[in-house]
């Protein structure tokens, strides 16, 4: 059954597990081992160039250094923003290496490998404030893409389907504006007053909305790298978010995540730039990032941020001594400050299980959240939560903006709710939270009031990871607002009376590697896009998957078996559902699709493994309107396999 993968230690990868290696009833199953961990820092802001300059005639710039923990990566964040119309008008320019357009044929849009040039090279020749590398090049050394100059065209858009089919293209007013395949002619958008365009990948933001689909232009988008991109706010502000990778501290990230990095900066519009060890961005004449090759890497262009050519006090500003700017390759920033990691012993807490612990579990959230965050350690023991008798919203345990609680491992520390306690949720969590090694317990074998484990709002960046949720008599897991980025990872859940995981509406929900088992439905999604599913043993539930009217789904190397109802129904506008094992569903139909608002419109189902032994059921329903369906490659024991 190809899909469904372990880790194999002899090769260093994972690798398919076969069919016959898969836990069957009454058997105990092990998820996937993940073996590289990251820097568990929380997710944080580091200010490492305030107000690099500050001029009233021109522009401002700033600068970021961030991590998050839930996608693992470090990054930097840099601001441009214009002072005046004029400054918005002219601050952005396009270089070519070496100036490739005074000194070379521009027909033929090739600039080999001798007469590229190093990103700083072209910041200090053109007295740039900011450079980042932009477009990129084929091996035979052709520049990808539209390329416009000044107004000139240089090249056209390469062919349909390919990289530098998109475009990210400045107009004479300053606007950014991206296009999808060869969406716009070269010539209308020069007749508009296009001025600079720039190639390599694919538009991320466009009218304020993520990228939700066609994310597959090419196999490297769903592989985490280094990356660059752009994006522009409506009034102006250039946003570049460079995002290191290929190391222990940052894994680097997928094209698939970065649309919410800038809808969280507030862009309208954003593109995806050459990445890898080209991702390189410059500051008043200093990388800011660290490059993945260890050395400068010469590119073909560069988007620079400079004084208008008339402007005889441009130079280059000396940043603050002490500032920590790194002024080398491969040196962190020297002065950023770990956000502390208390203990809850060494502040009272009872590991106990008989004595509550409300009251200084809320003390010690409120203190971390006046020092901007930091971590909660709870070492092995039994912690009761949960204050008693009280109905008052007040006396709810909230977790505030980063900050994280951490155990020594789910078998170890639990946190135990209140026999007595009465509120309609156990934990609240807020942005940028992060549980691990915990076990969270209901205790609803003697408390059997109605409570959610884990509740929130509006969430941005909510990671959950080795941890169990167990006896709740309502849901594990939910998020009542709009939720965006939610990771629930290398999970045990069971005995959930509700869904284990409900999301009323967002983008980007995972559930991965995961044990869910005697609950409700272990992921109810609303109104969401990029959900992912993947290599989870669900077991004895009502439902796996609940999609109400979302946009794009990926469900592939899990073993759902022994549901009481379907096994995945709903409505999800683009889904694949790949390399599955269905067993022993207790209803009409596996896969049960229906069209609700946004409808089902296109469904790939292949190479899933589907057997049951109850009589009457079959494996899919589609919509009669379904636009595309593929349902193909699969095997097993019951009707209607594979319909195409």
């Amino acid at each position: 059954m190809a899909g469904f993968y372990r880790y194999d230690q002899n090769l260093d990868k994972y690798v398919p597990m076969p069919v016959e290696l898969l836990a069957s009833e009454g058997e105990e199953y092990t998820a996937p081992k993940i073996t590289q961990k990251f820097n568990e820092v929380e997710t944080k802001t580091t200010e490492i160039l305030n107000k690099v300059l500050t001029d009233d005639r021109y522009f401002t710039v700033t600068s970021s250094f961030k991590q998050d923990v839930t996608l693992g990566i470090e990054y930097y964040v840099t601001k441009v923003t214009p002072k005046t119309t004029e400054a918005k008008k002219s601050m952005i320019q396009k270089t070519f290496a070496y100036d490739f357009e005074k000194s070379i044929d521009p027909t033929s849009s090739y600039f080999g490998t001798t007469n590229r040039e190093t990103v700083l090279s072209m910041a200090k020749r053109k007295r740039s404030v900011v450079a980042i590398n932009a477009s990129g090049w084929r091996s035979n050394g052709e520049v990808m893409g539209l390329q416009i100059k000044d107004g000139v065209l240089y090249k056209d858009y390469d062919a349909a389907g390919y990289t530098g089919a998109e475009a990210c293209v400045f107009f004479d007013d300053g606007t950014m504006k991206v296009y999808g395949n060869r969406e716009v002619d070269a010539d209308i958008l020069i007749s508009k007053g296009a001025r600079n365009s720039f190639a390599f990948g694919i538009w991320l933001v466009k009218d304020s909305k993520p990228r939700t689909a066609q994310m597959t232009t090419w196999a490297d988008l769903n592989v985490k790298h280094p990356r660059q991109a752009i994006g522009q706010r409506s009034d102006g502000t250039l946003v570049i978010i460079t995002v290191d990778g290929r190391s222990l501290r940052s894994s680097g990230i997928t094209a698939y995540d970065m649309p919410s990095l800038f809808l969280s900066e507030g862009c309208i519009n954003a593109f995806l730039l050459d990445g890898g060890g080209s991702s390189q961005t410059a500051v008043e004449g200093k990388y800011i990032n660290n490059i993945s090759d260890g050395i400068e890497r010469a590119v073909v262009d560069t988007l620079t941020i400079s004084y208008p050519d008339d402007d005889t006090d441009s130079r280059f500003f000396e940043v603050q001594e002490g500032r920590g700017l790194a002024t080398s390759l491969n040196r962190r920033v020297e002065f950023i400050e770990s956000k502390p990691t208390w203990n809850v012993l060494d502040l009272g807490f009872s590991p106990d299980g008989l004595i509550d612990n409300t009251a200084k579990f809320k003390k010690a959230l409120s203190d971390l959240s006046e020092k901007g965050g930091g971590k909660l350690h709870f070492p092995k023991g039994t912690y009761l939560i949960g204050k008693q008798n009280t109905t008052s919203a007040s006396e709810k345990i909230e977790l505030p903006s980063n900050v994280s609680i951490v155990g020594e491992r789910r078998s170890y520390t639990k946190l135990l709710r209140n026999p007595n306690h009465s509120l309609d949720e156990l934990l609240r969590i807020t942005d940028h939270n992060y549980i691990e090694g915990i076990e969270i317990d209901g205790n609803s074998s003697v408390n059997k009031s109605s409570c959610r484990l884990i509740a929130g709002g509006n969430i941005k960046s909510f990671k959950m990871k080795d941890c169990s949720l167990v006896n709740a008599t309502d849901r594990g897991v939910s998020i009542h607002g709009i939720g965006k980025s939610i990771t629930i990872e290398g999970m045990y859940i069971s005995n959930i009376a509700n869904e284990c995981i409900n999301v009323a509406e967002g983008e980007i929900i995972k559930l991965i590697d995961s044990e869910i088992t005697f609950s409700g439905t272990a992921l109810w999604v609303g109104n969401a896009a990029n959900i992912f599913t993947k290599n989870n043993l669900a077991k004895s539930l009502k439902t796996f998957v609940r999609y109400k009217n979302s946009q794009n789904a990926i469900c592939s190397g899990n073993i759902i078996t022994n549901n009481i109802d379907r096994a995945i129904w709903g409505s999800v506008r683009e889904a694949v559902f790949s390399d599955n094992v269905f067993k022993q569903c207790h209803s009409d139909y596996h896969l049960y699709f229906i069209q609700e608002d946004t409808g089902t419109n296109d469904l790939i189902v292949t190479g899933n493994s589907v057997y049951s032994d109850v009589e009457g059921t079959a494996f899919i329903r589609t919509p009669s309107d379904i636009d595309r369906r593929r349902v193909s490659g699969n095997v097993g024991n019951i009707p209607s396999l594979n319909l195409d």
